[in-house]
């Protein structure tokens, strides 16, 4: 298992926070790789339990790719656990948000459990470079996004 962390903090209330993690049309403000995710139900989408599964639709290298996914946690507005399955092996995100002084701390770990050798040489080549190239400048527009709405006079500074 390959695990990938990073914690960021987000001037904006812990409710204001956790839709940008599992609305879409918020997920699509900060994460460039998140095209839609498809549910079963309508009622899914909007509650979703430990168990819901879905499909996430995502742009990566230029392809569409569809991956079965699926809540492990989710305990709102302080967890998300989603494992993501692929040809490449079986993923895991899991943000934890806690309220911290007048905002919100946001823990990511992010873990990988390769299918094969092949994916597990790759992934040890490029761990560090995923959290610096993908990771972090992701989850720092997450920030910027979140907190231009709850400061929108904070959006020609800090959006672009």
């Amino acid at each position: 298992m390959m695990d990938q962390s990073l914690e960021i903090y987000i001037e904006a209330d812990i409710e204001e926070v956790f839709p940008y993690l599992i609305e879409d049309e918020k997920l699509r403000l900060w994460n460039s790789f998140v095209i839609e995710n498809i549910y079963e139900s309508e009622e899914e989408r909007k509650l979703p339990v430990p168990g819901t599964r879905y499909t996430s639709v995502q742009r990566i290298d230029q392809k569409v790719r569809h991956f079965p996914a699926e809540y492990v946690e989710y305990d709102p507005p302080y967890l998300i656990t989603v494992t993501t399955t692929s040809k490449e092996g079986l993923s895991t995100t899991r943000y934890s948000l806690s309220r911290s002084g007048s905002g919100t701390l946001v823990r990511i770990l992010a873990s990988a459990a390769p299918s094969n050798w092949y994916y597990t040489i790759i992934g040890k080549l490029m761990g560090g470079l995923t959290k610096r190239l993908v990771l972090k400048p992701q989850f720092n527009q997450l920030k910027r996004v979140v907190e231009q709405y709850q400061h929108p006079a904070m959006k020609r500074d800090h959006l672009n």
